[in-house]
């Protein structure tokens, strides 16, 4: 019984030694991860948390990740990281924080780099004849082909390991064209929205330049080259058969080129749109043959040539015809549209034909003799091309004022640049600003083989007469000088109605109130829509000796009946060289008015007033009107009115061939008006 009692007291007391033991002596905590840093090269990345006791852990800093588990036992675990591409363009730091024990801490520096992509090449060059090639992709991030369409010289294309490294792969096919390389972009995604192109392109087919030009004229080493020079040479050669296409290039320096196309032509004159060469200046000058193909170009040897004194106008440049010894002169201003720049050397068809214009005005009575009340100049304006754009046959030429025929049958013309544009050509001449739009006039003539005319009037007074200049004309009728005697000398100057008629019907009621308007404003005075003489423009002429030709005559102004004319044939019928002798009254008044010669009449003032004025300006008439009647009427039947040119008589209405096509009557607008 007593060793019973010994053993239990033994057992206690051992429990009592080993919790006294326990007691005194807590466990260590021990904590450890397998990296310190970790470095993103893949979606998933791991590490390993060792522990004797259980765990947590906290993010900081720049991440975009998921981490699992983010707490733990005690033992050994992987802790996984996961993450979107770094699409930032930055690289990305974060840290991770493992507290164990709530004392024990470890850190994980997590690193992101940025997503990237390298191509081993980012330009893939093919050849001609085509191929297959590849290209290798160094990349840390998924990626994959884009969307950009795939050209038709491109066979294949094809994407090998989209993630990480890879590599890209491209069939091509022959090209056989020869007029430039091929190119494209393929696009490549990666990071899921980031782009980046790899240029793919191939090489033309081979091309067979031309031959080399040779230049011809000028010569090498010439002087006395006109300031509008023309260059002639060789034609070169192509052993594909291509067409060839040459530029003239020339410099003062050799430093410095101007370039002018000459087309397939192997003769350019300096171009219209360029300002005529220096005067007494070297300039250098080389041909290039293109055949418009890739490397198709040939350059000829590089000549020289001195040019000559001052041998053409310049573009805009006028010279006076002619200057009026008055005070106030009426100014007239002739130029063209149609005549290239070669066509403006001194004494070269813009001065024949400008000369033509002007001395077909001043031949007619009364210019003749009034000349000495005029102002003329001739104004340069030059056109890329020759002749008149043409809207029946849809042709459209390049010319400075764009001028405009209707084409066939009509002989109506406009221009595309308009009035004002040929008005602010003619300010280039002080003398035009200074006198104003309303004691001038402006004739265009057109540079095209036509019979056409067409004269714009405004109520101020001021006028353009546009007229193709007819080289072959059948007739006298439609002759140019006569044409310029009509539309300038009888519209733009004398400011005349037509006398011709169109129509079979009376005057319409409609138009008389415009017909007295504009004769209220001094125009139109040669027609009247009164019968009887006292009560016409022209009823000074009543009574008069030497004038007992001058009567009422039915038909006028485009209308057989209802309107009458003073005469029964004129230039504003049929363009015959006779204005009658109320039109010249008109004219000559106008340049007596102008010339503040005599006391201009006014509208709207007392009849007896109007009629003193025109009394004093009839008697200074009278005493130089030296061509009182019609010289083609014929002499053994003045009432036929048979139209006489040469020796012949043409039968017809009024005066007028049966065949005879009458020009376009004016355009009236008010002051504005274009």
């Amino acid at each position: 019984m007593q060793s019973d009692n010994i053993r239990f007291y033994n057992v206690i007391f051992l429990l009592i030694c080993c919790t006294i033991i326990s007691c005194s002596k807590e466990e260590k905590v021990e904590l450890s991860v397998s990296a310190s840093k970790v470095e993103v090269v893949s979606p998933k990345t791991t590490f390993t948390v060792t522990s004797n006791v259980s765990w947590v852990l906290s993010k900081k800093g720049n991440y975009n990740f998921r981490v699992a588990p983010a707490a733990g036992d005690a033992g050994t675990t992987e802790v996984c990281i996961t993450y979107a591409a770094n699409d930032s363009g930055v690289d990305r730091e974060s840290v991770l924080t493992i507290t164990a024990g709530g004392s024990e801490i470890k850190t994980v520096t997590v690193v992101q780099p940025a997503a990237s992509i390298l191509f081993a090449t980012d330009t893939l060059n093919f050849e001609a004849s085509g191929g297959s090639k590849s290209v290798n992709v160094t990349s840390n991030t998924e990626w994959k082909l884009g969307s950009s369409v795939m050209p038709e010289w491109v066979k294949s294309v094809e994407a090998i390991g989209k993630s990480g490294n890879g590599e890209i792969k491209i069939s091509v096919k022959e090209n056989k064209e020869r007029t430039s390389d091929n190119a494209w972009d393929l696009e490549v995604v990666y990071a899921g929205s980031l782009k980046k192109n790899l240029r793919v392109t191939q090489s033309a087919a081979n091309n067979n330049p031309p031959s080399k030009p040779v230049i011809l004229t000028p010569a090498n080493n010439a002087t006395g080259i006109s300031v509008i020079p023309e260059f002639t040479w060789e034609a070169s050669t192509d052993a594909d058969g291509d067409p060839i296409e040459y530029i003239v290039k020339i410099s003062k320096d050799r430093t410095k080129w101007s370039e002018y196309s000459a087309l397939g032509a192997t003769k350019l004159v300096h171009p219209a749109a360029f300002e005529p060469l220096e005067p007494q200046t070297t300039y250098y000058c080389k041909v290039t043959a293109d055949d418009n193909y890739k490397d198709g170009t040939t350059e000829s040897d590089v000549y020289t040539f001195t040019t000559s004194d001052k041998d053409a106008y310049t573009d805009g440049e006028y010279v006076l015809y002619y200057k009026s010894p008055k005070a106030k002169p009426f100014v007239v201003i002739f130029t063209g549209d149609g005549y290239l720049a070669e066509h403006h050397r001194y004494g070269g068809l813009f001065d024949e034909d400008m000369n033509d214009a002007i001395e077909g005005l001043f031949e007619i009575e009364p210019y003749k003799t009034y000349k000495e009340y005029f102002t003329v100049y001739k104004l340069a304006a030059f056109s890329n091309e020759i002749g008149v754009t043409n809207k029946k046959t849809g042709v459209t030429v390049d010319t400075k004022f764009g001028c405009t025929w209707n084409g066939g049958n009509s002989t109506y013309l406009t221009s595309r640049a308009g009035s004002s544009a040929i008005f602010s050509w003619c300010e280039k001449i002080p003398e035009f600003v200074e006198r104003g739009k309303k004691n001038s006039s402006v004739a265009v003539v057109i540079n095209a083989d036509e019979y056409a005319g067409t004269c714009t009037m405004w109520d101020t007074g001021a006028s353009i007469a546009m007229m193709t200049y007819n080289r072959n004309a059948g007739s006298i009728q439609t002759q140019f000088v006569n044409t310029v005697k009509h539309e300038l000398g009888g519209h733009g100057i004398g400011r005349l109605a037509d006398e011709y008629t169109t129509s079979s019907d009376y005057y319409p009621d409609d138009k008389k109130p415009g017909l007295k308007s504009w004769q209220d404003d001094g125009a139109y005075l040669n027609v009247s829509i009164e019968p009887l003489i006292e009560n016409s423009p022209w009823s000074h002429f009543a009574g008069l000796d030497d004038y007992s030709h001058v009567g009422m005559f039915e038909g006028a102004n485009g209308y057989k009946k209802g309107v009458w004319k003073s005469e029964q044939t004129s230039c504003m019928i049929s363009n015959l060289p006779y204005f009658n002798s109320p039109s010249r009254f008109l004219i000559v008044k106008r340049l007596l008015e102008t010339a503040g010669e005599v006391t201009p009449t006014e509208k709207g003032e007392p009849l007896a007033v109007r009629a003193s004025k025109l009394q004093k300006i009839m008697e200074i008439f009278k005493a130089k009107d030296i061509q009182k009647t019609n010289p083609y009427l014929n002499s053994n039947n003045t009432n036929s009115a048979n139209v006489k040119t040469g020796n012949t008589y043409y039968e017809g209405w009024g005066g007028v061939p049966y065949d005879f096509i009458p020009l376009a009557p004016p355009v009236l607008l008010k002051e504005g008006e274009e």
